[in-house]
Formats: structure tokens, sequence, C-alpha cells
């Protein structure tokens, strides 16, 4: 059901949020670049969520933000609150090896069409959930403590933000792929002075969004945002990115070498956004598209309380993004338990606060409407 009030992500999360950058948001906790050298990483390349050096990192924020909050730093559980089985799954192993730190992850994912259960993955001291209903989040603490997992002092937990504490995936995240369509089509008519109908744009970001190219993509936004601009550009065929075609190539940087063509229809300024994204994925850094990112940011907050008090909730799941009840009620629950709480998003900071539109708030902290099952 929904229900009636508004929150923010801070107010659960507060400031302990780590975004693509790796420097926390809380100004008191270390910045990447000044951490990233005390344990062997270069300040100038941030590793991505499915590297190790990744778990690294979040191990020694997560140690620092013990510290900051008066508790000891001697963490020996870690908790995860996320809804891919790829990215999360494989940045919590990493953490828990990393560390030695005995770990659950939950997986949710809103799956009518099973029943309402979830399936369990046990290896060593790591117990991974895939949970079909965002409610069992209900039944996570019983589950822990009947195997022995305190959360408490001396746990962690990690909440993934987007798609989980937001866009709930299988029930909310339709509002998240909108929002990212809007600012595909946006980018596409700021960068080529016009762009294919909303609907269009939506076909076209539902081609490269889909699984079968996640080979090519590794799911990231800034590489589907900057194909869509290729295609409607003219520098790639559409047709390429087929599923037997696109299967040829092995990785982005072979597609972009082996279809780089003239700049087609793309205008100057266009143009060297694609060829600078294209000379740094060939240098094995997936670059940000800044623009894409500017009204990436500004499309999701408007698709926060866009629609009215009486919208009917099925309106309101598919058309306005919304802070997942279950995650919240959790996050207070095990933080009046003493547990470490940290936000996690693989979203570039560009995304996430404004930068021309004025009057608009960070994204952790824009008001959003609860909605969840009861």
């Amino acid at each position: 059901m929904s229900r009636s009030e508004r929150t923010t992500l801070s107010e659960f999360l507060g400031d302990t949020i780590v975004y693509r950058q790796l420097s926390p948001l809380d100004r008191r906790l270390p910045r990447y670049e000044d951490l990233a050298p005390q344990i062997g990483l270069s300040p100038d390349i941030r590793p991505r969520k499915c590297q190790p050096e990744y778990a690294r990192i979040v191990a020694c924020l997560l140690r620092e933000a013990a510290k900051l909050h008066r508790r000891s730093d001697a963490i020996e559980r870690v908790l995860l609150i996320g809804d891919t089985r790829g990215n999360d799954v494989t940045a919590f192993r990493q953490l828990c090896t990393e560390t030695g730190w005995f770990g659950v992850a939950f997986i949710g994912r809103e799956d009518v069409t099973r029943p309402e259960s979830w399936e369990i993955a046990e290896q060593g001291d790591q117990r991974i959930l895939l949970a079909s209903r965002w409610r069992l989040l209900d039944e996570l603490d019983r589950f822990c403590t009947a195997r022995g997992f305190a959360i408490d002092e001396r746990t962690a937990v990690i909440i993934d933000i987007d798609k989980t504490a937001i866009g709930a995936r299988g029930r909310n995240d339709e509002a998240v792929d909108r929002a990212r369509i809007d600012a595909v089509e946006r980018t596409l008519k700021q960068l080529l002075g016009s762009a294919p109908s909303w609907d269009a744009c939506r076909t076209l970001y539902d081609r490269l969004n889909r699984t079968a190219l996640h080979h090519l993509t590794a799911d990231n936004q800034d590489a589907i945002a900057v194909l869509c601009l290729a295609v409607e550009g003219g520098l790639i065929s559409s047709e390429i990115l087929a599923d037997d075609a696109a299967r040829r190539f092995s990785s982005l940087a072979q597609l972009l070498r082996a279809k780089r063509r003239s700049s087609g229809r793309l205008p100057a300024s266009a143009t060297e956004i694609y060829h600078r994204f294209c000379e740094g994925v060939r240098g094995g850094v997936m670059p940000e598209f800044e623009a894409f990112r500017e009204n990436e940011f500004e499309a999701t907050v408007r698709r926060m309380g866009l629609l009215p008090e009486n919208a009917s909730r099925e309106r309101r799941l598919v058309e306005e993004i919304t802070i997942t009840a279950e995650v919240r009620d959790a996050a207070h629950r095990w933080r009046e338990q003493g547990a470490l709480l940290l936000g996690l998003s693989d979203k570039p900071d560009t995304a996430t606060r404004p930068t021309q539109t004025a009057g608009l708030r960070p994204l952790h902290r824009t008001e959003v409407r609860v909605v969840g099952d009861v």
C-alpha cells in the first residue's frame, strides 16, 4: 500500500552515502584521493563495484565511519541489501573475502509470478538470500538470529540505493527507467538539435539496456546513453546491436573500434563527446557522459513526488520514484540495534546533485513518498 508520509534518503542514511567517486558525502570521512594511496591504490583511478579494489576501499570507509560514530572499528559482520545477482553479489563476496567478515546478503526483487519465498545460497561464512518479495526483509532478523548473525554495533549494513532504497526492483524500477529515458531524450535534443519521440527513445533505450548486451555495456548507463547517441547520430547501425550480431564483439572497446565511422549527423560538440568517450573505453576506463548524467539527475528528482496525493498506487509505482518502505523500516530497526549504516550507489556525483537548475536539492535530500506492502 502507499503510505501518506514523505521523507528523504538522508532521514535514514544521513550523509553516510558513497557514490561512484568513492568519496563519502559526510565530509568528516576521508576522500578517496586521500585514502587510496594509504592502501596501495591510485588516487586517479576509481575502481568499480565488481573489482576487488572496490571492496578494499569500502572496508576502509566502513572502519572510518565506525570510529567516527564513537564505536570500535572492529566490525565482524556485514549485511548487504541489494537488488542484483551480478554486481551486488560480486561486491558482497569480495568484501567478505577482503575483510574476513561473516556476511549475509539480501537480494530483493518483487516477483509475483513466484511464491513468496527466498532461495538461500551458503558458502563458508557467506549467506545469500534471493527474495521474491521486498516484505521478506521483515523476516531477515529472524533468519540472521537463527544462524548466529547478530545485527548490532559490530555489524555494518550496506544498503544499495538504486532500485533498492528507491525504485524497488520489480515494483517501482519502471519509474527509474522512465527518468533515464527522459534524460536520454533531453540529451539527444541538446546534442543533435532534435530527438525521436519519447516512445521511440524508450524503444531504443530498452534495446540497448537489455541483459544480452551487458557483456558490452556492463549495465553502465553512460555506455547505454552514448550508444543511443551513436545510433541516432548515424555512427552505429542499430542492427549491429541485435543479439546475434552483438555476440561477435567481446567488449565495448571492440565494438567501438570496429564501428568507428565518420561523424555521421553529429554536430562538432557531440562528435567531440563521442570520440572522447571512445578513447576512454579503449584506454580501459568507462568515462562519464556528463551531459546525460546532469539530465538524469534532474529527471530523477522531478519524478520524486511527481503525482498528486490521490493518484492510484499502480500509477504511482510506474511513474513516480518512491522510497521502499521495507528498506527504510529495516534501516531504522538496525540502527536502533546499534548497526552502522552505509548507503552505496554506482551513480556518478553528477547524477546526484544540482549543477544547472536552481531550486533542486541533492538526491539524498529530495523528499520522496514512501511505498511498501503491509
